[in-house]
């Protein structure tokens, strides 16, 4: 039982070498390329009925994938009707190639010509408004693109500059509560002589002060830290002490 599939091209026009429509395919509208004009074209002498059918099967190509079916009503008096196939770009483009003619390959090269057009920001102008609407919308998205890729450096610059205005805020908060302007923490001091360390290197660095300072006789302070609430303060000759060994 043959089934009519409701994907009559709309606004049908002539392009260059073959006609392009629009046809729905798996719920979008999307420009196809006429099955019978590109049979036609490529001057083959087999039957159209039967070299499409041969070449989707070979081309492994899906009907509402690949290619929609419709059958236009032409008044065949009363015998079947014909079949009409609209391929997709890609689908159209395989299919020359399979031809293994020069037909073949000056189809090939008109839809890649087409495909190039889609991915510069000046496209040229085509004879086909179709085509044109293509190009148009791949322009608006490679500019989005671009658009994502300023946001995204700008979010990274931005986020190295709170990493390191977070240091420096850290560093002013230590000196600002200590309980004398002698007291540092392990990493407000390492950060006046501008030395770099982490919170496992800080923890060891802690423990040498706390115990140079016990055996010095000197006290330990504590001051508040944005982070760990509150940390130990060690007099600056005890620290002098402990960052010469780095």
């Amino acid at each position: 039982m043959e089934k009519s599939v409701q994907n009559t091209p709309r606004n049908a026009l002539t392009s260059e070498i073959v006609k392009i429509s629009e046809s729905t395919i798996e719920g979008q509208v999307v420009p196809t390329a006429s099955a019978r004009e590109l049979h036609a074209y490529l001057k083959l002498s087999r039957d159209f009925s039967d070299w499409i059918k041969a070449n989707l099967k070979r081309a492994r190509l899906k009907e509402q994938q690949d290619y929609v079916v419709s059958y236009p009503c032409v008044g065949n008096l009363g015998g079947r009707p014909t079949a009409e196939y609209h391929l997709t770009l890609d689908a159209a483009k395989h299919i020359a190639m399979l031809s293994n003619t020069e037909k073949g390959f000056e189809v090939r090269e008109y839809f890649l010509t087409c495909e190039k057009a889609l991915r510069v920001k000046e496209a040229p102008t085509l004879s086909n408004p179709i085509m044109n609407m293509i190009v148009q919308q791949a322009i608006q998205y490679d500019k989005l693109e671009q658009q994502q890729k300023e946001l995204a450096s700008q979010l990274q610059t931005a986020t190295s500059l709170i990493s390191a205005t977070s240091a420096r805020v850290e560093q002013v908060a230590a000196v600002v509560g200590a309980q004398d302007p002698q007291f540092y923490s392990i990493k407000a001091y390492a950060n006046i002589l501008g030395v770099r360390v982490d919170d496992q290197a800080a923890s060891k660095l802690g423990r040498v002060a706390a115990r140079v300072s016990r055996e010095s006789g000197v006290d330990v302070g504590s001051v508040k830290d944005h982070a760990w609430g509150k940390v130990n303060a060690y007099h600056e000759s005890i620290l002098e002490q402990v960052f010469e060994t780095l």
